[in-house]
């Protein structure tokens, strides 16, 4: 029977070869019927926590040689379950992880960004991801104030994790720096969206700062994208409350 390949003309095995990278290395393994891109990450890093600290080790270099090698050469599905197996092997994968993020965008694609910041908010949920997870928002933060553009969708992601799932009290101060402050538009456009999906889960009383920074946006930003979006947030929010007003009131 003809393997499958990709557009490229790789087989998946070759892309991301799981008989030779996990399979050999741990044969009393069950890899290829566990579905890794299936599975939360707390899952994942249960599954891998009774490996002994070397081969830790050399799946983490596995993992990270694959994302180097092969990146564009993957499907989806195979480079999340890379990103996923990283984030499991917390803590000793943090340092690569962190490279992932902040390293120049001809070293670490955008691909790679957005499928981070889509599963970081999940390292929270298990005992070795808790010391990565408190250093997420100034890495977050650093990196949305140096990002030039929209590419795959990675800085909008970047800000929806603070905005969205991140604690409000800490997630609040950096989207309001990098809408105010960051150079480039991508940014500052990321920033709005993360404010918008904050709005959502403040009271209306603990939103003024928030809603100050998009008016501001809204009428002085040097972008017309930018105003555009601050202006979208804003109906978007004012309509939230005025359902909730009604709602209240129904009850």
């Amino acid at each position: 029977m003809r393997r499958k390949s990709n557009k490229n003309g790789q087989t998946a095995e070759a892309a991301f070869p799981r008989t030779t990278v996990l399979g050999a290395l741990y044969p009393d393994r069950p890899w290829d019927k566990w579905k890794l891109e299936d599975r939360e990450v707390r899952e994942i890093a249960a599954f891998v926590h009774g490996l002994s600290k070397e081969h830790r080790k050399k799946l983490i270099w596995a993992c990270n040689h694959h994302l180097h090698r092969a990146w564009g050469k993957m499907d989806t599905s195979q480079r999340i379950v890379l990103v996923k197996l990283l984030l499991g092997l917390l803590p000793e994968s943090g340092v690569i992880i962190k490279n992932w993020i902040l390293a120049a965008p001809i070293l670490s694609p955008a691909e790679i960004h957005f499928t981070l910041f889509c599963h970081l908010d999940q390292i929270v949920t298990f005992p070795q991801g808790v010391g990565l997870a408190a250093e997420v928002p100034a890495i977050l933060r650093q990196y949305l104030l140096s990002v030039k553009s929209t590419s795959g969708n990675a800085a909008w992601m970047a800000a929806d994790l603070l905005g969205g799932h991140w604690r409000t009290s800490v997630a609040a101060p950096i989207l309001l720096e990098v809408a105010e402050n960051a150079r480039h538009r991508a940014a500052r456009s990321a920033a709005i969206h993360g404010a918008s999906e904050l709005l959502a889960r403040l009271s209306p009383q603990k939103s003024g700062a928030v809603r100050l920074m998009l008016c501001r946006r809204a009428k002085r930003d040097r972008s017309a994208d930018v105003r555009a979006a601050a202006r979208v947030a804003l109906l978007i929010s004012d309509s939230g409350n005025v359902v909730r007003a009604r709602t209240a009131r129904s009850l």
